[in-house]
């Protein structure tokens, strides 16, 4: 008698051309190899979910190996326009997979769930061991990923793709190796077998065993398959805090906990997280003062298991190494608080949406933003968050207070003084009231989709947006934006938003964006010191030590102007400020003196900022050591023919 196939549904979220694009480019070939998404489709009854956004949805259709999917499964794309900001990519994400799960309505418990980020590359084989898990029973598979540099380690992957079938299939051995030798540096930072440099974060505590072996217990760790026992309530804490206990009430999970069987290589940007890293490791006690300022009931159990990766045979240290770091997290355990944190309305959550709110609030500050279905529940849970505030009474009003501040201060180029933004906001809208004196100007905007300027610089004046800084760089010719203005489109003023001088060819954009540029016309390009929605420091010795390879060759017949924003004591108060402002959310009576502390000197911490602020107003004459963003603006000095001709650098 012939059995019915269990329902699958394959959920990935992803947006932004960009995004697409490594999609594409890696990731979906990997899951394209006959032992991964090929194997699931042959066992259970799969459909393909890719939750994305409305503009998003032409970029899909223009490559081969989407149609590759959509011949070995049925695809449907799920639009989440309403959960997407500029940042919070973490509240995003969670309330698109929520979204994903409803879309089976009554059917939850009788369907199965894969979530996988758009960023994970995927061993040969890897889903053929969850199809086997999945048969033996399991509930909840969990899996580990592997961080690597996604700048040193994308080539690679990109020519491992086979060029006729479009497939990218690595065994995982192999894949292992290539990830040792392009390791993230935070996962090297949380490998304790080192004391070179640390992280004041471990979600993930990793051993070195030999140069082919990698241990590894994982507090955080990625929902890979749910088959709920429950439907999806109400959002109430990030996925891969919340998913499991809720929808897998009875505990039932099982983890991958060997590269052989299964092996997720996971692409991160060198400069993710670089403000973890500190120098020297951190001691057991240290870090288990960090984990048990986070750290779940799940998250605990969790890092029990061991979970390995090798590029061979087990080693023969391996033993050993097993009860050494057995040991090392005992030691860890031994110092941690006895009560692990509740995932409901975690505290990181509830930050996580107050900022998530703000973000999808700004083009509307006075009106209270729609919530989506996924969270309206958790949204009135999340207003109790505080109950302990509340019988206080005056930390109530703090939070209610410093949080409509927070809100008010809003969203650059438009921020408020006692913001520790105002300063390099200041330096863009100088420059636009200079633009705006030559009028009848036509003007375009190229950055990426984690700037809010996108959304608001339009606000200031008129502006063609271009959400692709790569592509404008890499393009040597004018480019169509976002309105569809044809090739033959040129521009008396081009704006362009980065996040490092280091990141991007910045002689190559100033060249590219003179074949965009009326003669006569204006580049300028604001570097915003500030990654993943960190602060971070641009290097102000480094930076203007660079002008050789900064300008173009021929500079000279252009009027250079430059604006920065910074300086040591700028600094230290964001820095105080960032500090204090974290003590204000209150989950139990522990964190009360901390709290009061915050409550009392964040005001503090904030006017000092609007003071230094109005100090600064009149703007920074030369870079500052400690530099947070500047803008340098490069305009013809002439409109003869000779500066009518593009920029190009000699390669002589």
């Amino acid at each position: 008698m012939k059995t019915e196939k269990m329902k699958v549904k394959f959920l990935t979220a992803i947006w932004g051309a960009r995004y697409i694009e490594e999609f594409c480019l890696v990731s979906l070939p990997s899951y394209l190899s006959s032992g991964n998404l090929p194997a699931l489709a042959e066992a259970f009854d799969v459909e393909i979910l890719i939750l994305t956004s409305e503009e998003s949805q032409p970029n899909f259709d223009e490559h081969p190996n989407f149609t590759i999917l959509k011949s070995l499964c049925p695809v449907r794309l799920i639009l989440i326009d309403d959960l997407i900001t500029t940042e919070a990519y973490g509240v995003t994400l969670t309330l698109a997979y929520a979204r994903g799960i409803r879309d089976s309505g009554d059917q939850q418990t009788e369907t199965c769930f894969f979530f996988m980020n758009s960023d994970f590359i995927l061993s040969e084989n890897s889903l053929r061991t969850a199809v086997d898990k999945l048969r033996e029973g399991h509930r909840c598979i969990l899996a580990p990923s592997l961080r690597s540099n996604t700048e040193t380690i994308l080539p690679h992957l990109v020519e491992a793709v086979d060029k006729e079938t479009g497939i990218l299939s690595i065994p995982s051995r192999d894949l292992v190796d290539l990830a040792f030798r392009n390791l993230h540096p935070t996962t090297i930072a949380k490998t304790v077998t080192q004391n070179f440099v640390g992280c004041t974060t471990h979600n993930q505590i990793y051993w070195q065993v030999d140069d082919n072996t990698l241990l590894a217990r994982y507090h955080l760790i990625f929902m890979l398959a749910i088959k709920p026992e429950v439907p999806i309530g109400p959002v109430n804490s990030y996925c891969d805090y919340g998913f499991v206990p809720e929808m897998v009430p009875s505990g039932n999970f099982t983890i991958l906990d060997d590269s052989d069987e299964f092996f997720m290589l996971e692409l991160q940007p060198n400069s993710r997280e670089k403000s973890f890293l500190a120098n020297g490791a951190l001691k057991p006690k240290q870090i288990a003062k960090e984990l048990s300022s986070w750290t779940t009931r799940e998250h605990r159990q969790y890092a029990n298991v061991d979970v390995l990766f090798r590029t061979g045979e087990a080693s023969e240290k391996l033993p050993e190494a097993r009860k050494q770091l057995a040991n090392f997290l005992q030691q860890i355990q031994s110092h941690m608080h006895a009560r692990p944190i509740n995932h409901i309305d975690h505290y990181y959550w509830s930050r996580g949406v107050n900022n998530w709110a703000v973000l999808k609030n700004t083009d509307k500050p006075h009106l209270t933003p729609v919530v989506p279905p996924e969270l309206v529940v958790s949204q009135k849970k999340f207003a109790h968050t505080f109950n302990v505030s509340k019988r206080v009474g005056v930390a109530q009003f703090y939070v209610d207070f410093f949080g409509y501040l927070r809100k008010m201060a809003g969203v650059m180029p438009n921020i408020s003084i006692w913001h520790h933004l105002w300063l390099d906001s200041r330096i863009v809208l100088k420059w636009i009231e200079e633009m705006k004196k030559r009028p009848h100007r036509r003007n375009l905007l190229v950055c990426d989709d984690r700037s809010p300027m996108a959304n608001t610089l339009h606000n200031f004046a008129p502006f063609d947006v271009l959400l692709d800084v790569d592509k404008f760089i890499a393009t040597a010719r004018p480019l169509p934006c976002a309105n569809d203005v044809g090739d033959a489109t040129l521009y008396d003023n081009i704006f362009l938003h980065i996040y490092s001088w280091e990141d991007s060819a910045i002689s190559n954009i100033f060249e590219n964006a003179q074949r965009c540029l009326k003669p006569g016309g204006t580049v300028a390009i604001f570097i915003e010191g500030r990654k993943n929605g960190e602060y971070s420091i641009i290097d102000g010795i480094e930076l203007t030590g660079s002008a050789d390879t900064f300008f173009p060759e021929n500079w000279l017949a252009y009027e250079v102007t430059s604006a920065y924003a910074g300086g040591i004591l700028k600094w230290c108060l964001h820095r105080t400020e960032r500090y204090l402002f974290r003590k204000l959310w209150l989950t139990n009576l522990r964190g009360l003196p901390q709290f009061s502390a915050g409550a009392v000197f964040w005001p503090i911490a904030v006017m000092l900022t609007a003071l230094n602020n109005f100090r600064l107003r009149n703007g920074i004459s030369t870079c500052p050591n400690i530099c947070s963003s500047t803008l340098v603006s490069m305009r013809r000095r002439s409109l003869s023919e000779t500066d009518a001709e593009p920029l190009t650098r000699n390669s002589g």
